[in-house]
């Protein structure tokens, strides 16, 4: 069977003390980088540890698990020396919220810090836990660094079992900026950051149009940090010294910029006006492998993130490897944890920082995607918007998604609320975009009551082909119990437009599994809420739905007359098209006044099974329930427990493997229960070339 989700019972509360089975704590601390006065080496600094070992080590951790590391740092120096301690390669792949967590213990001058949550990443990441600190001459600051794993009885723990937690801490020289600038010399077209104060004299050139850097490029040569420090009770940077964005109309950044996997940290920016970030306006081609930690950027208005974005007639931008980790990025629309607006492709990125909008085009990465790719790319962070368009990884998709994965809540309060992608408005005429092999863990969740709630996402256009995508995470669009007549939900998508405004399909979607639970006050489907798009156009007929599972329990939660499907609940308008669905299996349970093992009303269905169980108040159909005159209904299988006009009624606890595996058949694997493969998908306009099968599982 493919993964289920478990969860606590207080009959269990015993199994917490069992060993969760995870390869921690490889700790150790080791010197690195360079000052701006001085060269970091054994001959300046000495890291003492008061137990003659830099490790901590165990097998397996526990709820209840503690571990700690005692060490001093001796300044050597003639002068005074400023550092930071990092987790270097930190990997952090616990699934529970709040328990795996690290406190600082300063003493004799160092700093302390309370309980923090251990950053999730399931990347290594280089994280700042410490601002940075100075060490007078001849100084010695004393640490203990405690870590915890705290025991619960409320929380299935048991998630955590085989996970992964590991690092090293490094102290780290840092150069802090004091509010001035530095000129740079160039080596040809190469301009060499080494300091804060040569950043900002890369502002200054841009802002005043004295260099624009254009066909020149930007490198940073070493870590900076900022100046900007947390205060003790909010968690809100202050306000000093307040960094200036590279770029202010009329004169943008022209170059391209490489972070050479540099971090810059407590960067606080907080301005009025659209396009707001570390560099505000980009017209370069490239901006590349950087961190931007411990950061504040805040605008009142719109287009925000660690570069505010690039517009129509820049060149299209390519972003690669940026990570925004524990950063606070907000602003009212077009707000990314990397990138507000992007005409251009973004990879292999990485986001933990809060998100927080009043607006619409919000995401994990990219705010609005206006052109262009988002590929391979990473959110941990918390989005929350009170506006539309609300993606874990893309708010507003123009463009393809493929490979992202989203650990994060989602959270909106209009239309179109998505795991990996808000709304993708594509409505191409030429040719198809894809939403292909994203994998959703977090919960997607709607305040208010929203049109177009999906675990992969909210709204999909016509001209999308969606395939390999896979949701764990609970959808909610019942809005705290304030439904409205407009929320939709699925398991892989709220609403879906299969065909264009000429009546031809355009649109399709192929293996995609579900095994999250969706609950709505509307129309529900395990994988599309609705297929939508009222009018006059008549929907046209063909497979649009081929091999898909749904495991997750599918609820319309209040006594409405809407459907519920263990697919997809009806076409929008009360209409019909035969031969939509084609190769699916729903196991889950289906809730509601109106319910239906596959689809509610007006879809036709082949080779597909329905095992699942159904509680319904009203209607009750094992296939299909209404509007079914004229469609086809072959090869499909559906639970004795129920009736149905159509079908062939199966005891599901004696399934016939043979026929099951005749039925469903190339695409689906069935060494161990019923498994979806990955597909591989060739395309040309908008139609399917190709369709073939690899070997590996699609879990």
């Amino acid at each position: 069977m493919t993964k289920t989700k478990s969860y606590l019972l207080v009959s269990l509360i015993s199994v917490l003390v069992l060993a969760v089975g995870v390869s921690v704590a490889y700790f150790s601390v080791q010197i690195q980088g360079t000052g701006k006065t001085l060269s970091v080496d054994s001959a300046d600094l000495r890291v003492i540890f008061t137990d003659t070992s830099d490790a901590i080590e165990a097998l397996d951790i526990r709820p209840g698990w503690s571990a700690a590391k005692t060490f001093t740092i001796e300044s050597l120096t003639d002068d005074v020396f400023e550092y930071s301690i990092v987790i270097k390669d930190l990997v952090n792949t616990f699934v529970t919220e709040g328990f795996l967590q690290y406190q600082i213990v300063g003493e004799d001058g160092g700093i302390s810090q309370d309980w923090k949550n251990v950053n999730k990443t399931s990347i290594p990441l280089k994280v700042g836990i410490t601002p940075g600190i100075q060490l007078p001459v001849g100084a010695k600051h004393k640490y203990t660094i405690n870590f915890r794993y705290q025991n619960s009885a409320t929380v299935d723990q048991s998630i955590d079992m085989g996970k992964v937690f590991s690092g090293k801490i490094v102290v780290e020289a840092v150069d802090i900026w004091d509010g001035t600038t530095e000129e740079i010399i160039p080596n040809g077209n190469i301009y060499t950051v080494r300091t804060a104060e040569q950043l900002a004299w890369i502002s200054d050139q841009v802002n005043t149009g004295a260099n624009l850097f254009e066909g020149k490029t930007v490198v940073l040569d070493s870590n900076l940090d900022m100046g900007a420090r947390y205060d003790s009770n909010g968690g809100v940077l202050s306000t000093s010294p307040a960094f200036t964005p590279i770029g202010a109309n009329p004169n943008y950044f022209k170059g391209n910029f490489d972070g050479k996997n540099h971090t810059i940290r407590n960067l606080y920016i907080n301005r009025t006006g659209n396009f707001v970030g570390l560099i505000s306006i980009n017209y370069g081609n490239s901006f590349k492998d950087l961190t931007v930690e411990n950061s504040y950027i805040k605008s009142t208005d719109n287009v925000v993130g660690i570069i505010g974005g690039n517009k129509t007639d820049s060149p299209s931008l390519e972003i690669d490897n940026i990570k925004s980790i524990n950063n606070i990025i907000s602003g009212t629309s077009c707000i990314g944890g990397v990138i507000g607006q992007l005409y251009g492709n973004i990879s292999n990125s990485f986001n933990s920082s809060i998100i927080n909008s009043t607006g619409a085009q919000v995401g994990g990465i990219v705010g609005l995607l206006a052109a262009g790719n988002a590929i391979n790319n990473i959110n941990y962070g918390n989005v929350t918007s009170s506006g539309a368009a609300v993606g874990g990884i893309v708010g507003v998709l123009v463009g393809s998604a493929r490979n992202n994965v989203n650990y994060a809540t989602i959270k909106g309060e209009t239309r179109q609320i998505g795991g990996i992608v808000g709304g993708n408005n594509s409505n191409k005429t030429t040719s198809i975009y894809a939403v292909q092999g994203n994998i959703n863990y977090g919960n997607v969740l709607t305040a208010n009551g929203a049109n177009g709630v999906g675990g992969i996402a909210g709204y999909l256009n016509n001209g999308t082909i969606v395939y390999n995508n896979i949701n764990y995470g609970d959808v909610d669009g019942y809005g705290n119990g304030s439904y409205t007549s407009a929320t939709v939900a699925g398991g892989i998508a709220g609403n879906f437009y299969y065909y264009n405004n000429s009546g031809a399909i355009n649109s399709y979607m192929y293996n995609n599994l579900n095994i999250g639970n969706v609950k709505t006050g509307a129309d529900a489907g395990g994988i599309v809420g609705l297929f939508g798009r009222n009018g006059e156009i008549t929907p046209p007929s063909g497979e649009v739905i081929v091999n898909s599972i749904n495991e997750g329990i599918v609820e319309q939660v209040a006594n409405s007359d809407y459907r519920v499907g263990g697919i997809v609940s009806e076409l929008s308008g009360n209409r019909k098209a035969d031969n939509l669905i084609n190769k699916a299996y729903n196991s889950g349970t289906v809730k509601g006044k109106n319910v239906a093992g596959i689809a509610f009303s007006g879809i036709g269905i082949k080779n597909s099974y329905f095992v699942g169980t159904l509680e319904g108040t009203t209607n009750i159909y094992g296939v299909i329930g209404e509007n079914t005159s004229g469609l086809t209904f072959s090869n499909v299988f559906y639970n004795n427990a129920y009736s149905s006009n159509y079908g062939t009624a199966i005891d599901v606890n004696n399934i016939d493997n043979s026929v099951l595996q005749s039925t469903l058949g190339e695409g689906f694997d069935f060494s161990n229960g019923v498994r979806l493969k990955k597909a591989i998908i060739t395309t040309s306009g908008f139609e399917i070339t190709s369709v073939t099968y690899s070997d590996e599982i699609l879990e």
